[in-house]
Order: C-alpha cells, then sequence, then structure tokens
C-alpha cells in the first residue's frame, strides 16, 4: 500500500490529535463524494441523526451505514486513498 500519510503528520497527529492530509482524493473522487453528500441530504436513512443545534450557523448531519446503498461511499471507503490514511501506523489508534 502506498504512503499517503508522511511520518511527521503521524507524528503530528500523536502529538495534537488532528492534522490535515491534503491531496488524497482525486478531483473526480471529491466530487462523488459531494454527489454522496447530496444524496444522504436528500434522503436521510432510518439512522440518521442531526447533531447541531437550533443556534448552530450550520446543520450537521450524521447518517450512518449508507455505503451499502450509495455506491459512491463504497467506492471512496475501498477504491480511493482514504483506506490508506486510515491505515497509517499510529494514525488511527484502537481502543480497548
Amino acid at each position: 500500500m502506498e504512503q499517503v500519510v508522511s511520518t511527521e503528520a503521524v507524528a503530528a497527529f500523536a502529538r495534537d490529535g488532528v492534522v490535515c492530509v491534503r491531496q488524497v482524493l482525486r478531483a473526480e473522487e471529491v466530487a462523488a463524494a459531494a454527489a454522496a453528500i447530496d444524496a444522504v441530504l436528500a434522503s436521510p436513512g432510518p439512522l440518521a441523526q442531526v447533531a447541531s443545534g437550533a443556534d448552530d450557523p450550520g446543520v450537521f448531519v450524521e447518517d450512518f451505514c449508507r455505503w451499502q446503498e450509495i455506491l459512491q461511499i463504497e467506492r471512496l471507503a475501498r477504491q480511493s486513498r482514504v483506506p490508506a490514511v486510515a491505515a497509517a501506523p499510529g494514525c488511527c489508534p484502537v481502543r480497548s
């Protein structure tokens, strides 16, 4: 698997708990992600939840398990470089 996340980014994540990894997705993958988001917002699934408050400046919606019905999400999860980011050493620690 190609290295998508630099060792510096992994160290920053370990230190700060957050890191910005740029240019992971190609332009067509960004467009697919935007289409998937539009599809989720247009037709929320049975597990959808609004996680923002009435006074928030925007709306934050969580919708779970939609990859099974929205092809763009499955493709991003399986065929883009997103899995390589998640698999970066130390990037996503598992807690027990």
